[in-house]
């Protein structure tokens, strides 16, 4: 592989030759493979011993030929070692790539000293275009040890092709730290790699790619790794992952810093995760007032028993003596909602006094207890299956490393994982999944989400979160710790060049100092002091629960109540047998009779049976438990024949006291009445229907006083005798049911009499 230019060769020559091949391939190749070319110039000069000139150009034909099929065969890389022998006049093919990593050395006699010194040369290329560079000659001799070789670490303004993962920035901000949040792991690792250009003495002419690269079907890569697959590119300008299928394709200089995304959120509040309001007080609290709480509740029953008992005469009926009634007081007072009864006597108001006190200091501590509950997040979610059985929504940064989940379905040895992807991600679409940071992490802030992004996140968190808002930020990681290196062309020269440098700059702190300057570091709570902070559905949500149970529950007592109601109808009736009903039908529960029904606290009258308003119709029920005979009276009747029965509240009457007077039936409770009006034109024409105008007003006020109201009917005469004996007009309306009252006067005469009622007499016509 030397085309050697002088026309002979002397005997010294070839035996100094023959010695230093010997020499060094005593020293240097017993664990070198040896070329077929070494063997070659080897067996030549052996075969020189015995000739005193040699045709050298028949060596300078075959050494090209063969340092040619070397180069081609890439027998010149840094697996072999390769020496050269010549004269000072010696050259080599400018078109043999020698590449930087190689082995090669040129040996030249110094003839002028006779001590037998060789000088020794390196070549290589810094690149297949540039012409050989032959390093400083250094002496060697016979005997000593083999010098060594001079550094190649001046790449004299080499250019080299450089890729740049570039996908959320533009590429001149990144000596801003105002950006730096973007791109985060480019920038941080393409400050080592200036620092290698400067180093080495050459310059980046960089090319910017989406990605880090992925294989696509037909096994070429995407990317950045894929500009290194084609040869598009010399060298990565920023880390990469190592993945195994990556390997096979690139190759990587030394290890850069870890990549490990992970999921930040904030600790869900303790109400989303259980029930706030059994958390206040433990077991045996809640226990020991339970059982207080009952204990007042028959204590406070068995007081006003013994009361009722032992009073001869009752002042009132207000304090009841039943169960429920004293259950329901004992409720109001523990929710401090007061009692609608105040007990009379001193044992019950003592009672009574008690248990407002105990619930009184109860109800403060479980108050002060609640409120800091509220403002108190959970630490219910500390690993990915957590997170996963969580209430809180996943989504993802939206960069395409995480779209490229295919890999890490496939890949994941972890069954969560592949999990989570499978029931959280894979089921929704994209754009409510993969989200910008910015969009992301204000997700986190102020609603129940996680989002999966890499350290970079946290300069956002510290520029835009609230002191307080960042004391409860979680993280949680999905994968386990990527190693990340800095690409380089498969089989590079470069690649043992920019290794050693770059070691270098990690081991004296250069990567540290790139990562503290670039990487924000996860946000400190300095201040837990929280702001104000509203209430919202869920921290209520288990108090809605006891009205969702308790509405249901009384309509079903409800229907229970209407069931027994019914049944208990044949029992109502025999309160005055089945003349009741008859009186009913035969209109005798009018004004003209007063009827007293007996009954118990049971009994019930059928609301089939019509006991107009203007009825005498009392209730009589007799108090079993107390022993001065007391009889509870209610008067029953109907605003109308569609209406419910009405019970007046009970009044307490003694035998041999004074029947107590009737309670007043003026109220109609809204009542709607059909009224009848002559039809009329516009009021401001008085003189126009002045009668029936007349005597409006007053019904009107009397529908406030009664309160009710009238639902008008408009006839054209106050009504007139027909042939068939019935009335026409408003008369007529009355006569028919059609209307329950006339709102306008009427002419009385003794025809209408006898089809109508007349409350009172008007203005005289």
């Amino acid at each position: 592989m030397l085309t050697i230019s002088m026309a002979t060769i002397s005997m010294a020559t070839i035996s100094i030759a023959t010695i230093y091949m010997a020499t060094v391939f005593m020293a240097i190749v017993p664990m070198v493979t040896v070329s077929m070319t070494t063997i070659f110039i080897a067996t030549v000069f052996m075969a020189t011993i015995s000739m005193v000139t040699i045709s050298m150009a028949t060596i300078s034909t075959a050494s090209v030929a063969m340092a040619h099929k070397a180069s081609e065969q890439n027998l010149l890389s840094s697996l072999h070692h390769w020496l050269l022998l010549g004269d000072d006049n010696s050259t080599i093919d400018d078109n043999i790539n020698i590449p930087l990593n190689s082995h090669v050395v040129l040996a030249t006699e110094q003839k002028y000293n006779s001590s037998a010194a060789i000088n020794l040369q390196d070549v290589y290329k810094l690149s297949r275009t540039w012409p050989l560079i032959y390093t400083p000659a250094r002496v060697w001799l016979p005997g000593q040890p083999f010098p060594p070789s001079p550094s190649r670490d001046d790449f004299q303004g080499l250019v080299l092709k450089a890729g740049v993962v570039v996908f959320e920035d533009d590429w001149n901000h990144r000596q801003d730290l105002q950006y730096k949040h973007l791109d985060t792991w480019s920038k941080v690792s393409y400050g080592p790699m200036v620092y290698v250009s400067e180093m080495l003495n050459f310059s980046m002419n960089e090319t910017f790619v989406d990605s880090w690269g992925y294989t696509k079907y037909d096994g070429v890569f995407t990317g950045l790794v894929g500009l290194l697959q084609k040869g598009e590119c010399d060298i990565g300008a920023v880390q990469c992952l190592l993945t195994t299928t990556r390997l096979d394709v690139i190759d990587y200089t030394v290890e850069t810093l870890p990549f490990r995304p992970r999921f930040l959120f904030r600790q869900p509040p303790l109400s989303s995760v259980t029930n706030i309001y059994t958390l206040p007080f433990s077991v045996a609290v809640w226990t020991a007032y339970g059982i207080t709480v009952a204990v007042i509740v028959i204590f406070l029953f068995a007081i006003q028993r013994i009361r009722i008992r032992n009073k001869p005469h009752k002042d009132n009926l207000e304090t009841s003596s039943d169960w429920s009634e004293t259950l329901l007081n004992s409720v109001g007072i523990i929710c401090q909602q007061g009692s609608p009864n105040t007990p009379n006597d001193i044992s019950s108001r003592i009672t009574f006094q008690s248990q407002l006190l105990l619930s009184l200091f109860f109800f403060t501590s479980y108050s002060a207890i609640i409120v800091s509950l509220l403002q108190t997040p959970s630490t219910a979610i500390n690993n990915l299956s957590e997170l996963l059985k969580s209430p809180l929504k996943i989504t993802m940064h939206d960069i395409i490393i995480n779209h490229n989940y295919n890999n890490y379905i496939n890949e994941s040895l972890f069954p969560l994982v592949k999990e989570l992807f499978h029931e959280r991600i894979l089921n929704k679409p994209k754009k409510d999944v993969f989200l910008t940071q910015e969009h992301g992490l204000e997700l986190i802030r102020t609603q129940m989400f996680a989002f999966h992004v890499d350290v970079s996140a946290f300069k956002i968190i510290g520029d835009t979160w609230q002191e307080h808002e960042k004391c409860n930020l979680k993280e949680i990681y999905m994968y386990p710790e990527s190693t990340a290196g800095f690409p380089i062309k498969k089989g590079s020269p470069y690649k043992e060049h920019f290794a050693r440098r770059l070691r270098w700059l990690r081991e004296v702190g250069i990567f540290d100092r790139e990562w503290k300057r670039i990487i924000t570091r996860k946000p400190k709570c300095e201040n837990n002091d929280s702001a104000f902070i509203s209430v919202g559905f869920q921290d209520f949500y288990p108090a809605l629960l006891a009205l969702m149970y308790g509405v249901p529950c009384s309509l079903l007592l409800i229907g229970g109540r209407s069931v027994g109601i019914a049944r208990l109808r044949a029992q109502s009736m025999a309160l005055c047998g089945v003349g009741f009903l008859y009186a009913s039908e035969q209109k005798l529960l009018s004004s003209l009779h007063h009827w007293l029904l007996l009954g118990d606290v049971n009994s019930t009258i059928d609301e089939n049976i019509n006991i107009p308003l203007n009825s005498h119709v009392v209730l009589a029920t007799e108090l079993k438990d107390d022993s001065s005979a007391d009889i509870v009276l209610q008067e029953v009747y109907k605003l109308s024949t569609s209406w419910l029965l009405t019970y007046t509240p009970a009044r307490v009457w003694l035998p041999g006291q004074p029947f107590p007077p009737s309670p007043s039936r003026d109220d109609f409770q809204g009542l709607v009445m059909e009224d009848s009006w002559e039809s009329h034109d516009d009021l401001r024409y008085k003189h126009l229907n002045t009668w029936s105008k007349l005597t409006y007003g007053p019904m009107k006020n009397v529908a406030k006083m009664l309160n009710f109201s009238m639902t008008e009917t408009e006839t054209e005469s106050w009504g007139f005798l027909n042939p068939d004996g019935s009335f026409s007009g408003m008369v007529g309306l009355l006569q028919r049911n059609e209307c329950d009252i006339g709102a306008v006067q009427c002419a009385i005469t003794p025809g209408r009499r006898v089809a109508v009622e007349f409350a009172a007499e008007m203005v005289p016509f």
